[in-house]
């Protein structure tokens, strides 16, 4: 009798399954025990005054479910997912018919951590009704330092820690952490940059996932804060990567408009009263609607990117000319920026003019010699029969680059700033690519085009800055006048 209703049509099995528990002391311990659901209903009522969605039973069902090992959460804000996942949910997982001996709750901050944990810690220290049925409880700290609940009774601790602490090799007595409950472990801030994130992930990937054992169950809860957030590689990972694990997305309001949570959002007038909230589109696509749209300020935003499937035959252009562009980095050094060389064709028609990438750009750290090297060679086979022109960015010593270049019977020439900075030439690119006139491969400029997403927040951009000049150069380029029937790269 501990199933949960999953609508009005149980209400009545719902007020008898609580008249019973009320009563009978033996059926409720059975029950709450067996059902998170109910344990939630009736030790943790101020928190659940509301109708609870059915997102919240289906989180709780999939929390439940012991042999789901991996869980993700994707929750709009205050959707009250972190009042079950990380509240309620690890009081149930020792109290419970799991009966859990070590679970470590993790948050962005160790005070975040600390203050979730503090929620717990304060519900077995003052929930009057969870003492009397499963207490006693008391709370202390580890010999780490850590703030961690003890409950003595069950021989089980919950513990918090943060992304600056270690857990690996973690242990209370005999136990690896057999729960890892992440919640909100990235703010805007942390997603900004390509470094951050991928920080976050090499953290779950060498912190986590080696702190368990085979039965360690992770939860990880959020909001989709950007496109390459954690929460969201993870959602890729097991959507589109065949890793094992369950991961759902609830939004504030569903593709067809209706509110997620009805209980809580009743009218029009309490929905509009929520938009009210948020002074921007974006924050309310990111908050509510788990859709990150990009900043206003980026300048090259992820629809612009078109691919090719096949290079097209450039013959049947009025002209097309092929350009490699270098951006020569100015040391070797591990902290330097890498070089940068991207080959492009440029091909017109009678009315406009497109730019097809080719595949696989280099970007490492290169000496001159080795950075000449490859260039050339790139020049001489990316169009048979044809050497390409090579540009250079012209920045002093570079010239002996151009110089060398030369030598070996391949045209080089140096890029003509005109006063631009690299701000404006990557605006100039942006425009084109806006006007659906770049086009990449399907495979092979996967950091170029991530370079250029995320241009302004990422460390390195020398690849989009190559690509740069390699628009700009074609678009000034002087299409020489020959017959038609005379089309060829040249």
């Amino acid at each position: 009798m501990n199933e949960i209703p999953k609508n009005e049509a149980d209400k009545d099995l719902r007020e008898a399954i609580i008249k019973k528990m009320l009563n009978d002391t033996a059926f409720r311990l059975e029950v709450v025990r067996k059902s998170p659901f109910w344990f939630a209903h009736y030790y943790f009522s101020k928190h659940v005054e509301l109708e609870m969605a059915d997102f919240h039973k289906e989180i709780l069902e999939l929390l439940a479910d012991d042999e789901k090992k991996l869980i993700g959460i994707a929750g709009f804000r205050n959707s009250g997912k972190s009042t079950l996942a990380s509240q309620i949910f690890p009081i149930w997982e020792i109290l419970g018919i799991h009966e859990l001996k070590f679970i470590v709750i993790i948050s962005e901050t160790q005070r975040q951590a600390e203050q979730l944990l503090d929620h717990i810690r304060k519900e077995m220290e003052q929930n009057t009704f969870l003492i009397r049925d499963l207490g006693p409880f008391y709370t202390e700290r580890d010999e780490w330092g850590r703030l961690a609940i003890v409950i003595k009774k069950y021989n089980a601790r919950i513990m918090a820690a943060s992304l600056e602490q270690s857990v690996r090799g973690i242990r209370f007595r005999q136990y690896r952490p057999q729960l890892f409950i992440i919640d909100d472990i990235e703010c805007l801030q942390s997603v900004r940059t390509p470094e951050n994130r991928e920080k976050t992930w090499n953290w779950y990937q060498g912190e986590i996932l080696p702190a368990g054992s085979l039965d360690t169950k992770i939860v990880v809860l959020g909001g989709i804060l950007h496109q390459d957030s954690f929460l969201n590689r993870l959602r890729r990972s097991i959507e589109e990567r065949g890793i094992k694990g369950t991961f759902r997305t609830y939004p504030f309001m569903d593709a067809r408009g209706n509110i997620t949570w009805p209980a809580k959002f009743p009218t029009a007038e309490s929905v509009d009263e929520e938009r009210k909230k948020y002074d921007s589109r974006a924050a309310w696509e990111r908050e509510l609607q788990l859709n990150p749209i990009q900043d206003e300020e980026q300048i090259i935003k992820p629809e612009f990117i078109l691919h090719y499937e096949r290079l097209p035959d450039f013959s049947k252009f009025d002209f097309a000319k092929t350009f490699v562009t270098i951006d020569p980095a100015s040391a070797k050094t591990e902290n330097a920026h890498f070089s940068a060389v991207v080959a492009m064709t440029a091909a017109w028609d009678k009315k406009n003019m497109y730019f097809y990438v080719h595949p696989n750009p280099i970007n490492e750290r290169l000496d001159m010699t080795e950075m000449k090297q490859k260039a050339i060679l790139i020049a001489k086979t990316i169009c048979p029969g044809n050497i390409a022109k090579i540009i250079v960015e012209d920045i002093g010593s570079q010239r002996w680059l151009i110089q060398e270049i030369n030598k070996e019977g391949v045209i080089a020439e140096a890029f003509s700033y005109r006063g631009m900075d690299k701000d404006t030439k990557i605006k100039i690119l942006g425009a084109h690519m806006q006007e659906k006139r770049v086009f990449f491969p399907q495979t092979g400029a996967e950091e170029l085009i991530k370079q250029s997403v995320e241009y302004g927040t990422a460390k390195f951009d020398d690849l989009a800055d190559a690509l740069a000049m390699a628009v700009i150069t074609a678009s000034d380029y002087k299409r020489p006048i020959i017959p038609e029937i005379l089309t060829f790269y040249w």
